[in-house]
């Protein structure tokens, strides 16, 4: 009696101890998996008759810096394309992409189009196959008066419902558009976006599209971070 006294707690200390090593094997896993997936980048390049573009984002930079060159043969100042320039930066920014995006092209139209597919194609290269990500992103934001909200999906399906209906530049937000239909399409995400002027705030485009670049930017690195293990879909994949 006294023998069995002494090997039951003896028997119930080994179950513990193995509980805990099957615990840290299974931590120090899902950090070795965290650890090779640190490094998520994607590259694109294009070159045709029209533009001449190079596309790269790593997703995993610690301090990330982000470069964002466009320019067109004519020598006129091209103000739509150097918002949208901007506006291309502001979602790298928030999105905490390193890299760069450098492309010339004829005209400004052709440019952001191939951009959009560039960069959406090195965006959906550097997700990878989306193991451990959050996947949905939504953001609001504000700035004196002007007000962008965003939902996105990085489902595999491509969509982007974009409400500019409160914008007096149209030009410039269809160039906006364009751009991120063809990204969209590429890195195979839904979106949802709008943008608007608040009840006696100020009327100015450039904050929308600043407020909306910020928005999708960081959406985007909600939408992107590892969280979880597995992949979020009960299908297994995301394509």
């Amino acid at each position: 009696a006294d023998s069995s006294a002494c090997i039951f707690p003896l028997f119930m200390l080994i179950l513990e101890l193995e509980k805990e090593i099957c615990s840290l094997k299974s931590v120090e896993e899902d950090r070795l998996r965290r650890v090779r997936m640190t490094n998520r980048t994607g590259k694109s390049d294009r070159q045709t008759n029209e533009v001449t573009l190079e596309v790269v984002i790593n997703l995993d930079e610690q301090n990330p810096k982000f470069e964002v060159s466009l320019s067109t043969d004519t020598e006129e100042q091209d103000l739509p394309l150097a918002y949208a320039q901007h506006f291309i930066a502001q979602i790298a920014r928030m999105g905490g992409w390193d890299g760069k995006i450098v492309g010339k092209g004829d005209f400004s139209h052709h440019l952001i189009e191939d951009v959009g597919i560039c960069t959406g194609d090195a965006f959906k290269k550097a997700v990878g196959n989306k193991d451990g990500i959050d996947r949905v992103g939504d953001q609001r934001w504000p700035m004196e008066g002007s007000r962008a909200e965003v939902l996105l999906d990085l489902s595999g399906r491509c969509d982007a419902l974009c409400n500019f209906e409160d914008v007096d530049d149209k030009k410039l937000f269809e160039m906006v558009k364009h751009f991120l239909k063809a990204f969209t399409e590429h890195a195979g995400i839904d979106l949802q976006c709008m943008v608007e002027t608040k009840e006696g705030g100020l009327r100015n485009d450039h904050h929308k599209l600043e407020t909306l670049g910020k928005a999708i930017g960081q959406a985007l690195f909600k939408a992107t971070k590892i969280t979880r293990t597995g992949i979020p879909s009960t299908k297994g994949a995301l394509q």
